[in-house]
């Protein structure tokens, strides 16, 4: 039997980790822009709302993918953004809830 090159361990390591702390990002990242979805109709400014929504989660995501690719090479970075395609597969998958919209907000 061979032994287990010394390489093979921290890429296998940084792949797990990039999957799963994409992952995490992901459900983040799609989880708030479902939340900013369901809750614009009965926002008192929705472009605010979404434009705020919108650069939170571009800064974590892009946050995460960044400390990703430092810590772990692109490969790590790779499984990463696998890992936040996989979550926005986990969270299409959930019906979204009836909201009604408010009558202020309509023109």
């Amino acid at each position: 039997m061979s032994a287990i090159d010394a390489t093979v361990l921290p890429l296998a390591v940084g792949l797990l980790v990039g999957l799963a702390a994409g992952f995490a990002a992901g459900l983040a990242f799609f989880g708030g822009l479902r939340m900013t979805v369901d809750r614009l109709p009965s926002a008192r400014r929705p472009g605010t709302m979404f434009l705020a929504s919108l650069v939170l989660r571009m800064a974590l995501a892009a946050g995460v993918l960044f400390a990703l690719a430092r810590w772990t090479d692109w490969p790590g970075a790779l499984a990463g953004a696998a890992g936040m395609i996989a979550a926005r597969r986990v969270l299409l998958r959930r019906p979204a809830p009836d909201v009604e919209p408010n009558p202020e907000t309509r023109r």
